[in-house]
């Protein structure tokens, strides 16, 4: 997607403006504005379309049914970042025009613009989001050992008292976890160059992003599919859907046995992806468009 270099380029664009003519600015706007300046240049570039939107939507219902808390909220290993530092844009959210208010896609239209990730050596992923006209703000981060999400202490406040902001920040980190988590599946999708090269020539030689750090996500609908087989060697075509973690009943002589409050053995098994998304998207069972790169 072409504008998708565009946009990013036009936030650095910004950035840099802005850290230009800072006299408005206090100390630690002006640092956020400079950390996030030099963290894009270096991050890996991700672009998720719109395509996506129905998978990511049912990942995240399936992650946080019947979490009244979102420090019980638990993250597979597949929701690690491709690499420690990535910037993600997302056309896959929805937000109301502050003018006329109605419902617009909040990617492009100044709303959000993309998110900055960093993944610690402890697992956690912190998450920034990132608005051409506004200051670099940390919304939170997902912890992928210890499982939860954690959100900055100046937001304790409002995420309490206003249920509302409270299910956007939750949403907002749950999809991007979702979207690395499809990232890392090759089976499901294809990571392509994102923009034409004469865009990322530019955008290296104006803010010295390389041009191999650039991608745009397609799903993997073209190539023959093998369907779903079970342990009788039946076959089966089915759509795409996410299986959140959950404990299991085990043996006691079974590898990683936990025993839990019933004092029986149980094992953990991490949340995955099944299915194939040529086949549809569970719940909307949506087919995604052949050939068509996100």
């Amino acid at each position: 997607m072409a504008q998708f270099v565009e946009i990013v380029t036009d936030v650095m664009d910004n950035f840099r403006n802005r850290i230009e003519s800072s006299e408005d600015l206090n100390f630690r706007a002006l640092q956020n504005f400079r950390d996030s300046l030099e963290d894009m240049k270096e991050a890996d570039m991700y672009f998720i379309s719109e395509d996506f939107k129905e998978a990511l939507a049912a990942y995240h219902n399936e992650l946080v049914e019947e979490e009244e808390n979102s420090r019980h909220v638990v993250f597979s290993e597949d929701c690690r970042l491709p690499s420690k530092l990535c910037f993600i844009s997302m056309d896959t959210f929805d937000t109301k025009d502050v003018n006329t208010g109605e419902v617009v896609r909040a990617f492009g239209s100044g709303h959000i613009d993309g998110f900055l990730c960093r993944q610690s050596e402890d697992g956690s992923v912190a998450i920034r989001l990132v608005v051409r006209n506004s200051v670099p703000t940390h919304i939170g981060s997902y912890e992928l050992k210890r499982g939860g999400i954690k959100f900055p202490t100046e937001l304790h406040e409002r995420l309490e008292n206003d249920e509302s902001f409270h299910a956007m920040y939750l949403e907002m980190i749950t999809t991007i976890s979702g979207a690395f988590s499809l990232i890392n599946q090759p089976r499901f999708v294809d990571v392509l160059k994102s923009g034409s090269r004469q865009q990322r020539k530019k955008a290296q030689k104006q803010h010295g992003v390389d041009v191999e750090q650039w991608h745009e996500i397609s799903w993997n609908v073209n190539e023959p599919i093998e369907g779903e087989v079970d342990d009788r060697g039946r076959s089966f075509h089915m759509p795409l859907h996410y299986t959140r973690g959950h404990w299991r009943k085990a043996k006691p002589h079974w590898d990683d046995v936990v025993y839990r409050q019933d004092g029986l053995p149980y094992i953990w098994i991490d949340g995955f992806w099944s299915g194939h998304p040529a086949y549809g998207i569970k719940k909307g069972y949506h087919a995604p468009k052949l050939g068509k790169a996100a």
